[in-house]
């Protein structure tokens, strides 16, 4: 999976996942995405309006970096 046909084997138990993701448990909260919203709205916007310039003038577009981000 993803490049890496020997990743099914890396797997580690459901215990030892639930201490490796504890410290991050806190970003993916509901309060914490719902706080990044106001920020994530201004820049699909900001793509919305460089999208529509390149619509307007039918110049190609290059999407790599915006799927990157």
């Amino acid at each position: 999976m993803f490049g890496n046909s020997s990743s099914h084997s890396g797997a580690i138990s459901h215990n030892e996942h639930r201490i490796l993701r504890a410290p991050l448990n806190p970003s993916f909260s509901k309060k914490s995405v719902t706080k990044l919203e106001p920020m994530i709205r201004s820049k699909v916007e900001k793509l919305c309006e460089r999208l529509q310039d390149f619509w307007q003038t039918k110049d190609p577009v290059n999407l790599r970096y915006h799927f990157a981000a």
